[in-house]
């Protein structure tokens, strides 16, 4: 629903009128009927559908949204019970290694591995409810089964007599592993779950997809405190936003690489979800270039390095970036690259899309926009394209001033688009990684050999820079050692601009 608004006059006792539009629907009004434990239900007056997921109104002086039950009536649950639920689990739930807190069902498969184990964790349904989940594998299936709270109590329904209630979902968790046959087995959360606590928070960095991203400082299971960067979920976010989000955590827990930005954990026992991971204080490879015009070939070249390196990683844990591009590679503090932002990153060695929503038309290859596929290959493309924005230093988009129409003509029909004017040595690169047909592209393991010439050889660097070599190269041995005891002695010689930018 892209347009909702709520509004409340002068309340009868047992009345309520909602008023909402969708899309320049007519006003529908409502009628209050009062429950126990501060819920309604409000049946619609007229006969229509509704489809608005959350409708907020007022009663007296306190707030309360209303959820969808059916074609014609809300389930309505008060800010009160909410609060009363952040507390508890603030308070109290979130001191049970068996609560896992706001977690993807799909995490499961790989968590519970024997019958009758089980974790509690908070899900998020298709109305927006928040709901408490016990998940347990019973008969080899895993089976999803939701903790409801009534008349101030809570009960499983789905697992225990519906007449079973308990104060505490501790309480309850002990009288399932006595009733169900062979007890239960709690499954402890991970090290990578942590405490909100454990992160102090610092300035704003930027804004994400899901929200804020900020600077922070986290205290890791063991006790090391380090900087960290943390993204933040936005507490309206919807159930598809939370997947997504959770997606890209997922992707990142696969990798361990010096190539690649670390996880540090995720905070997700309580609101709002936080994800901590490695701060990369450089910023991004497309920002650093912009805004230093002398980097030398040397730098450039160990960025390039550095990008093969990490999307090898990738591809060992059959990751397909599909957002390869500058502004998603970051820099540490001494210059290196590392790879980042996996928002759609899949695990997979080949998937096809339909549709390329908020896809990166620039930097994709023929058969991306052809056939929607991607696969190690695609993103070999995509880092040809990142090589052209390296050693043009970012100053334009790729396939600059053309529109993206006329971009996608060029990538189907020019053979190799992204060409350098100059560069040779890199230019041959390039046009291997932009070879028209995948097959003929190399993976990332020979990239990165292909750059080994580049970083070693001190020939084919001054060829590049189309400088005269040091006259160091010519001599023997004997003389350099020579040399080098010379120089310990001379003071304010320079070094040449090469080396300089290596450093």
């Amino acid at each position: 629903m892209e347009s909702q608004r709520t509004e409340n006059k002068s309340l009868a006792k047992n009345e309520i009128h909602v008023q909402f539009q969708e899309f320049g629907q007519k006003t529908r009004k409502g009628r209050l009927s009062e429950r126990e434990n501060q819920e309604c239900v409000v049946v619609i007056e007229q006969s229509s559908t509704v489809t608005a997921p959350t409708i907020s109104y007022a009663t007296g002086n306190k707030l309360a949204s209303l959820d969808i039950q059916s074609d014609d009536s809300f389930m309505c649950q008060s800010m009160e019970d909410k609060q009363f639920e952040s507390e508890y689990i603030k308070n109290k739930l979130q001191f049970y290694p068996w609560y896992w807190g706001m977690i993807l069902s799909t995490k499961m498969d790989n968590v519970l591995k024997w019958n009758n184990s089980f974790v509690v964790r908070r899900s998020i349904d298709r109305l927006q409810n928040k709901l408490f989940i016990i998940t347990m594998k019973r008969n080899n299936i895993i089976e999803h089964y939701e903790i409801c709270r009534k008349y101030q109590t809570w009960s499983v329904p789905k697992l225990l007599d519906e007449n079973q209630h308990f104060y505490d979902i501790p309480e309850l968790i002990n009288m399932l592993s006595k009733t169900l046959q062979g007890g239960t087995i709690p499954i402890s959360r991970p090290p990578t779950i942590i405490y909100h606590d454990n992160i102090k928070m610092g300035k704003v960095l930027g804004k994400g997809a899901f929200g804020d991203v900020s600077q922070a400082i986290i205290t890791l299971p063991g006790g090391e405190i380090r900087e960290c960067a943390v993204k933040m979920i936005r507490g309206d976010s919807t159930r598809t936003q939370i997947a997504e989000f959770y997606q890209e955590v997922h992707i990142m827990e696969l990798f361990d690489s010096p190539y690649v930005v670390k996880l540090y954990g995720t905070a997700c026992l309580l609101t709002p979800v936080m994800v901590a991971m490695e701060l990369l204080p450089g910023g991004s490879v497309w920002n650093y270039l912009r805004k230093n015009e002398n980097v030398s070939h040397g730098k450039m070249f160990e960025m390039a390095s550095d990008i093969a390196k990490g999307m090898a990683h990738l591809s060992d844990c059959q990751v397909i970036h599909r957002d390869l591009a500058a502004r998603n590679c970051l820099l540490t503090a001494d210059h290196r690259v590392k790879i980042s932002d996996f928002g759609l990153s899949v695990q997979a060695t080949q998937v096809i899309v339909k549709k390329l929503k908020q896809a990166p038309i620039r930097w994709l290859s023929p058969e991306t926009l052809t056939k929607g596929i991607f696969n190690e290959k695609t993103d070999v493309w995509s880092y040809g394209v990142v090589l052209w924005e390296i050693f043009t230093k970012c100053a334009n988009p790729p396939l600059h001033p053309k529109t993206q129409k006329e971009s996608i003509v060029v990538i189907k029909e020019v053979e190799n688009p992204h060409k350098l004017e100059d560069e040779k040595e890199v230019n041959e690169i390039i046009a291997v990684c932009c070879k028209k047909n995948s097959s003929d592209r190399p993976n990332f393991e020979k990239i990165i050999k292909l750059w080994e010439p580049m970083l070693n050889n001190t020939k084919v660097l001054y060829k590049i820079l189309k400088k005269p070599l040091p006259k160091d190269n010519c001599l023997s041995t004997e003389e350099k050692v020579e040399k080098t005891e010379k120089s310990k002695n001379t003071k304010g010689k320079k070094r040449s601009k090469f080396f300089s930018g290596r450093q």
